[in-house]
């Protein structure tokens, strides 16, 4: 439940740097990370 919360701050603080687009822009991220990582794994 703690690291839910930090999560949620660390996202509103982002979504407040950024702009109201910078939480899109952490989830677009964060989905090429994961799409990238599963690729390369099951290369290897």
């Amino acid at each position: 439940m703690i690291l839910l919360i930090m999560e949620d701050n660390w996202f509103i603080r982002i979504s407040q740097f950024m702009g109201g687009s910078g939480i899109f822009l952490v989830i677009a991220i964060i989905l090429i990370i994961v799409v990238g990582y599963n690729k390369w794994k099951s290369r290897r």
